[in-house]
């Protein structure tokens, strides 16, 4: 199963995920990367904070970004 890692990228930050996790489908992990993204933008609320222009990027086994995914699409429901 391919692992894949998610690299956080806020306004001022990077934050790189250094264990990844694996999915059977980059569709997966998308959906993943959705519901953590709602998860965080839920938390950011409810302490007062304007979400930001935050996203996860996506990358495979051979470090290869493979997806990026904008906390503005934990917005809308698919």
């Amino acid at each position: 199963m391919p692992r894949f890692y998610f690299n956080l990228r806020t306004s001022k930050d990077f934050l790189q995920d250094a264990e990844g996790q694996e999915y059977e489908t980059i569709t997966a992990a998308r959906e993943e990367a959705i519901l953590t993204a709602r998860e965080m933008l839920s938390a950011r609320v409810s302490s007062g904070k304007f979400p930001n222009s935050s996203r996860f990027e996506i990358m495979d086994e051979s470090g290869r970004l493979v997806l990026t995914v904008p906390f503005q699409d934990a917005y809308t429901v698919d």
